[in-house]
């Protein structure tokens, strides 16, 4: 293995230990000196593995179904990160930087995607996602609990409320 393929396998495992260990403790240490590069990367790998991992519970046209799922879990971070930043902005005084709440957004989801393949677990792992994103909130953005639960409520409602518009078009 060349020494970047080990440097970013050697993050990764870094990354996936910290959001499941102590989330709060890795993210608000690991945010201060945040690039965009490591949560896409981060995400990447994990939407790779989530994808792959979905082959096996998938029926059909297997190639596009993994696609669309890799799209997916690839790019509603960035949705769900550009409502909750425009969100922060309108309701607090804070600070966040669009790339640290990109950061929480993208460590949260690539952390869940890795159960998310498995069938009905999603009502674990979305709840869970969530949770993450509010604990890193608190101790990335220096929010407080309630203000920080608010934001994703909002954020999930207005995701949930977008998607519902757009299905009763569709159909």
């Amino acid at each position: 293995m060349n020494e970047a393929v080990q440097k970013q396998a050697f993050s990764y495992a870094r990354i996936i230990t910290g959001m499941l260990g102590r989330p709060g403790n890795y993210l608000s240490a690991s945010l201060s000196d945040q690039d965009v590069k490591t949560p896409v990367i981060f995400l990447l790998i994990s939407t790779v593995f989530y994808s792959s991992a979905s082959l096996t519970v998938l029926k059909g046209n297997l190639i596009l179904s993994a696609g669309i799922l890799a799209l997916n879990a690839f790019v509603m971070p960035l949705v769900n990160a550009v409502v909750s930043f425009f969100i922060i902005r309108l309701l607090t005084t804070g600070n966040a930087g669009f790339i640290r709440v990109y950061s929480i957004h993208a460590f949260a989801a690539g952390t869940v995607l890795l159960a998310a393949w498995i069938p009905m677990i999603i009502w674990i792992t979305e709840p869970w996602k969530w949770i993450l994103i509010t604990v890193g909130y608190v101790k990335g953005c220096g929010m407080r609990y309630p203000q920080a639960i608010f934001i994703s409520m909002i954020t999930v409602g207005f995701i949930i409320s977008v998607f519902q518009f757009l299905i009763n078009i569709i159909i």
